[in-house]
């Protein structure tokens, strides 16, 4: 894709975004050894203070329990920090959750809590990635992606693809090519092709 065309993408897929639910979507990301996260500045004027010091010991908790979240940050509609945390076997998980309750009754003003992810957040770059390569073959199919994007969870690719006639449809094609770790949604626009 041409920067032109890219940037044209972005801006659709911020405006397509802009009017949804809570799907909360990230742009692509380079890849990173380390989990998502928010910092001081990503805080809402709202935030009840401590909330950077909480999500900071649900990060070194996590550390410790050999646990790697997806994403550990503060749900200003719930007023609550929470830890997403992919499937984690060989984890200290009661320790992890004991630790987080601990956290959370010292919290003033808002609670602090673990959420489930189908999958880790580098399974989902992975299945991110495959999809990016895939374009032109998509593209082939009649699949025109325009953007990708991986849910706050961390555990879900969304791709915005522009002229279906049927994203249902669509859906069950990328889920029988990507694995369930793949979503789409009807974006604006017309296809490139």
């Amino acid at each position: 894709m041409g920067a032109v065309k890219m940037l044209a993408a972005v801006v659709i897929f911020g405006a397509v975004l802009a009017g949804c639910a809570p799907a909360d979507v990230a742009p692509s990301a380079p890849p990173s050894d380390k989990p998502a996260g928010a910092s001081l500045q990503d805080m809402p004027p709202t935030a009840p203070p401590g909330i950077s010091a909480a999500i900071e010991s649900v990060k070194a908790s996590a550390k410790k329990r050999g646990i790697r979240p997806n994403n550990v940050w503060y749900e200003p509609n719930n007023n609550a920090v929470m830890a997403i945390i992919p499937p984690s076997p060989d984890a200290d998980l009661q320790g992890f959750k004991a630790d987080v309750a601990a956290i959370s009754a010292d919290a003033e003003g808002f609670t602090v809590g673990i959420r489930n992810a189908l999958r880790s957040l580098e399974q989902a770059k992975a299945i991110q990635r495959r999809v990016d390569t895939d374009t032109a073959i998509l593209r082939s199919k009649g699949i025109n992606i325009t953007v990708t994007g991986i849910t706050t969870n961390g555990d879900t690719v969304l791709v915005d693809v522009v002229g279906a006639k049927d994203i249902d449809a669509v859906k069950r094609q990328l889920i029988d090519r990507y694995g369930p770790g793949i979503d789409a949604q009807a974006a604006l626009g017309s296809p490139s092709y």
